[in-house]
């Protein structure tokens, strides 16, 4: 139903809501989430629960006064800024990410309660609304300053870690699309890769030591590749110390239980699993073999599982 005016809609919402005899009320919108906590308040329906979707600064407001239980916020950002990054780097590299279930790359729901909105304050609303500002530009909507302070990304330190060795050619790509990252984002990369080691054992302890001191000395970010339990030892050091890490390649299931921000790479077992159907598909097969050359990295052993 439209409505012309604020006061219409009061009316008729106050005229509806009259007895309490709703227990529970979710809006579809946050756009009129005063109304109809006002509304409540005529009727002196203090014990309806009240949730919305969306996040707002009225929707703070009504947080902070108890006059919502709950908000779903759907990271309205995320819906404009990510399709611009995605989008740019497929017009200038023809790569997509591997569509999630339903091709759908989720951006919510995230349940804001009372509770969480005590941290909630006018300027981190701010900077939601006026999309994060980038230094030099500290402006907001409609070209005035905005109360967010903008980000100088010079100062961010993104590190990564991974077991990549120089003479594997594999990893060029990974270090040469980092550098191009790191550029695009105006960050600052801290990436070095390791000459070949005596042993894995020695690498990963390598990798371990790197992982902690690079989160010790208190980098903005920090990505790495698990090849081994030992390194997921140092991830979960870094995390107790604060840093926002997460995973590529190697280490999926390490990643999950430590419940790190992101994981890059294939679930191995289901890329060999599709390898596997793909030549069932191709010819009558009566027996396969899957050539492992690294059985001591479980990844490859992942594969040879799924085919």
């Amino acid at each position: 139903v439209e409505y012309n005016t604020y006061s219409s809609m009061l009316s008729t919402l106050t005229s509806k809501l009259a007895g309490c005899k709703y227990q529970s009320i979710l809006l579809g919108t946050g756009r009129f989430a005063n109304v109809v906590t006002s509304a409540l308040q005529r009727n002196n329906c203090s014990q309806a629960l009240v949730g919305t979707f969306d996040r707002s600064g009225d929707i703070i407001k009504l947080l902070s006064l108890r006059r919502l239980e709950f908000a779903i916020d759907q990271y309205t950002y995320l819906q404009g800024w990510s399709p611009i990054h995605f989008a740019s780097l497929y017009v200038s590299t023809g790569l997509v990410l591997a569509p999630p279930p339903d091709s759908i790359y989720l951006a919510g729901p995230d349940l804001i309660t009372q509770g969480d909105n005590a941290g909630i304050t006018d300027t981190a609303q701010a900077c939601v609304e006026d999309g994060f500002p980038v230094c030099p530009n500290d402006l907001g909507i409609g070209g005035k300053k905005s109360s967010c302070p903008c980000t100088d990304r010079e100062q961010i330190v993104i590190a990564g870690v991974v077991h990549g060795i120089s003479t594997d050619v594999f990893w060029d790509t990974v270090f040469d699309a980092a550098a191009q990252g790191a550029r695009d984002m105006g960050v600052q990369l801290e990436f070095e890769r390791y000459p070949p080691q005596e042993s894995d054992e020695l690498l990963y302890r390598k990798m371990s030591a790197r992982i902690l001191s690079y989160c010790q000395e208190g980098v903005s970010g920090i990505f790495v590749s698990i090849p081994d339990p030992v390194v997921a030892e140092a991830v979960a050091a870094c995390l107790t110390l604060g840093t926002r890490v997460m995973s590529i390649n190697a280490g999926i299931d390490a990643s999950l239980e430590l419940g790190l921000l992101h994981h890059i790479g294939m679930v191995e077992e289901n890329a060999g699993y599709a390898a596997g159907v793909k030549m069932a598909e191709m010819a009558t097969i009566e027996m396969s073999y899957c050539i492992n050359q690294f059985p001591d990295l479980p990844v490859l052993g992942q594969r040879c599982a799924g085919f």
